[in-house]
Order: structure tokens, then sequence, then C-alpha cells
């Protein structure tokens, strides 16, 4: 009857924690209820710019060419590999983790037990009994042999290793998204960096036209200075003009130098030259975006669903935190050979011994502990909360800044081919009206300068214009496949 008793209470205290458990396994923060604007839906489109490839979205086979080796190469991607494999194998560490554990077992040893002590006077008692005989007698020392199996497991009742699991899981799957966000950034940045390659080159050589032009403007001034139709200072002017343009050339080709050298960086290997196209076309690209953007267009962006797998892993932590207050039941056996003489050792079923035995361990002193740690998973899993609506909001920034700077710089772009194309005539003219003294040298010169700033002011703005694409189709997820 008391048996019973026992019995009952045993299993009334654990229907009571199950209760209270299944209580504090609801959510502990709320769900993110950020949604993205309905009016930056431009157009319906299913074939949104960011599901593109980059092999795709990009026309130039040079910049294909090198996209691929940086993907192969690269230092940090291949250390974003390695963190996925550090994620995956904790996923797999706490993915059998409410599996018993199973250990094979096998030792000996030896203890002497003194003569005045109770064990050692009870030993001595023990050996001169009838029911002990033969090899059932005790030695002195008393030797103990063991082999066999022993496990243990822990009873997962409110979830705790289950929700350790599911954290694990989010994490490693959110690894794979941070591998594929930091493939979109170097996407990008080899991109940009690419085609900054090609505007400096047109720089060079718009630089290098100028300072061929300057140059037959001076000697047509000391021609004019010995004729006396010019002066000292004339030639002085147009020579100093000349010589800020070749250093003008210098510093783009040192600016050449360095930004082949971060490419290469990305690229994994040593400085070294790195073949490009000579042509700026920022059509090649704007013209992907025809169709608008795509009502779903934060969709492909792999940082907004990692942030989102860290948000389910931090929550899946915070349950478990949670679970750590109530007890835990753990169960524990060994069946194995054991025997204190060595010629028993195998002799069976005498020598077999065995146990079983169930535990349940409630923390009390240590509460405070806990209460610390639940407390940090409650934080963080605010922070991945407020972590992953950043992203979000960052993201539709960063698309709406990006489709207005695409734009805004077509429109800049073609005013200022306008107004280059007049400056090229205005030089030409100055230059005949200046043949025939009919224009002043600082006119040429000043003219020769104003075509050499708004060229390379009309270089500079296609490639704005071509990094505001550039930029969109990272904002819109794309370059990770």
């Amino acid at each position: 009857m008391n048996h019973i008793k026992t019995t009952l209470g045993i299993l009334l205290f654990l229907i009571v924690t199950l209760l209270i458990s299944c209580k504090s396994s609801k959510d502990l923060v709320k769900e993110s209820s950020i949604a993205i604007p309905e009016n930056l839906s431009v157009a319906e489109d299913t074939n949104s710019i960011g599901q593109l490839t980059y092999a795709a979205y990009f026309k130039d086979p040079i910049l294909v060419s090198l996209i691929d080796s940086a993907l192969a190469n690269n230092y940090d991607m291949l250390m974003a590999i390695q963190r996925i494999e550090i994620a995956k194998a904790g996923f797999r560490e706490r993915k059998f983790a409410w599996l018993p554990s199973l250990n094979f077992l096998s030792g000996a040893g030896a203890r002497k037990y003194s003569d005045f002590t109770m064990d050692g006077v009870g030993l001595y008692d023990q050996n001169l009994s009838p029911n002990v005989s033969g090899n059932q007698i005790t030695p002195n020392p008393v030797p103990d042999m063991v082999v066999g199996f022993e496990t243990s497991w822990e009873i997962d009742v409110w979830g705790k290793l289950k929700n350790l699991k599911k954290a694990a899981l989010q994490k490693y799957l959110a690894s794979e998204e941070g591998k594929k966000a930091f493939q979109s950034i170097m996407v990008s940045e080899i991109a940009q960096l690419y085609y900054k390659l090609i505007s400096l080159d047109l720089e060079l050589k718009i630089a290098k036209n100028n300072a061929d032009l300057q140059t037959r403007v001076l000697e047509l001034v000391k021609i004019q200075k010995q004729g006396g139709r010019a002066n000292e200072l004339a030639v002085k002017q147009v020579n100093a003009q000349l010589f800020n343009t070749l250093t003008f050339a210098e510093i783009i080709e040192q600016e050449i130098v360095e930004t082949e050298n971060l490419l290469n960086l990305l690229l994994g290997r040593f400085p070294q030259k790195i073949q490009r196209n000579e042509v700026l076309n920022s059509n090649e690209l704007v013209a992907n975006f025809s169709n608008g953007v795509p009502s779903n267009l934060l969709a492909n962006r792999p940082d907004i669903r990692q942030n989102e797998l860290f948000l389910l892993a931090s929550n899946a932590d915070a349950k478990a935190a949670r679970a750590a207050f109530l007890p835990s039941i753990n169960l524990s056996a060994f069946l194995g050979i054991q025997s204190f003489r060595s010629s028993v050792f195998l002799s069976l079923p005498g020598s077999i011994a065995y146990n079983v035995s169930a535990g349940l361990l409630q923390p009390v002193f240590n509460r405070n502990a806990l209460k610390a740690q639940f407390k940090v998973r409650k934080a963080e899993q605010l922070i991945a909360l407020y972590d992953y609506e950043k992203s979000i909001v960052t993201g539709v920034q960063e698309v709406v800044s990006q489709l207005n700077k695409i734009e805004n710089y077509k429109k800049i772009v073609n005013l200022k081919k306008q107004e280059v194309d007049m400056l090229k005539e205005a030089v030409t003219i100055s230059n005949d009206l200046f043949a025939t003294g009919n224009a002043t040298y600082i006119e040429v010169i000043t003219t020769q300068r104003m075509v050499l700033d708004e060229e390379i002011n009309y270089t500079r703005y296609q490639l704005e214009e071509i990094n505001g694409a550039i930029n969109l189709y990272k904002a819109l997820g794309g370059g990770w496949k």
C-alpha cells in the first residue's frame, strides 16, 4: 500500500511540473510585425533582378571570370566555408543529444583495508562466515576487475534538448545564409572595382589626350612669341597648365595600381595586371531594370534570411534556458563482468554484474545562475529581433536609394554628355581663333581646362550610374547564385 502511495505521489509531482513547463514553453518574445510598404512595389515581376545569377546579370565575360576566380580563392570566402563546417558540427552534436550515451568500460585496481577500520574488520568477519568459502573469500588487498557497458540517458521531458537541437540547426542554416550574404557583397565589390578600373583607364586617356592638345597649344604660343604676338607670360601659363595635366595623369596611374591591388586581394592573389574591357557602358546594366522591382523585393536577400534564422535560434535558446529551471530526469545502467579474482572472472553467470538507477535533479542553490543565463538569452532574443527588423528597414532603404540614384544619374549623364560635346566644339573653335589672332591664350587654356574637368566628371557620373545598378542588384539579394 505504501509503495502505491509513493508511486502516485511521484506521478502527481511529475504531472504538476509538466503543466508548469507547458506554460513556460510559450514564445518569450513577440514575433516581428514589420512589413514592407506597398508603394515600393513598382511592378509585379516574377523574374526578380536579385534572382539572376551574376553570370547572367553581368554581360562582361572578363568580369564574370574574375568573380569565378574570387569565389574559388578569396580567403574570406574560404573562412566562411569553414564557419559553415563548424556550425554543421555543432548541429550534429546537438542532433543526437537526446539519445542515451553508451560507453565501454574496462578497468582494474586494488585496495588495502586497514585492520583497524570498520571496512577491514567487516571484511575479516565476512570471510569467517560459513556462507563464504573458496573463491568467494575476499583477499586483502582487494583486487577489482571490471569489463562492461554503461549507459546514461537524460529524458527530455521539458524540451530542453529539443530546443538546443533546434537552435543549433537554425545557426547552421544561418551560417549558410551568411556565406551567401558575403558572396553577394564580394561580387558587388569586385564589379565596382572592375568598372572603376575601366573608368580610371578612360580618365587617364582623357588626361593624355588633353596633354597632347596642350602641348600643341604650347608650341603655337612659343611660335607666336617669336613673332611678337605673345609674351613669356603666355608661355609660362600654358606650360603650367600642361604640367598640371601631366601631374593629374600620374595621380590616376597610382590610383589604377592601388585599385588593381585591391581587386587582386579579393581574388586571393599577389599584385598583377588585370585584364579589363575598354568601354564603360552604363546601359549594359541599367537596362535590366526596365521591368521594375517585384513586390517581394527583399525575399532573395540572404542577410535578412540569416537574421531571421538567428531570431529563431535565439528563441529556441531562450526556451532551453527556461527549461533548465525544471527538474531533469536521468536514467543510468551498467551491465558487465566484475570480480576480485582473475580465476573466476569469466565464471558466468556468477561474475555478471549490473545496476539500474533513476534520478530526479532539481536545481536549488544554482537558480540565481540559471536566472542570469535566462536573462541573457532573453536579451539576446530581443537583440536578434531588433537586428532582423533593422535588416528589413535597411534593405528597403538601400533599394529605394539605389533606384533613385540610377534614375537621377541617368539624367545627369545625358546632360553632362551634351555639355562635354559643346565644350569639345568650343576647344576647336578657340584653337582656330587663337591661331588667327581672334582669341587670347587665356580663352584657350580656360576652355581646355573646362573640357578636361567635364570629361572626367562625365566618366565618373557614368561610373556612379553603374555603381547604382550594382548596388541595387546587391540590395535585391543578387550575386550569391
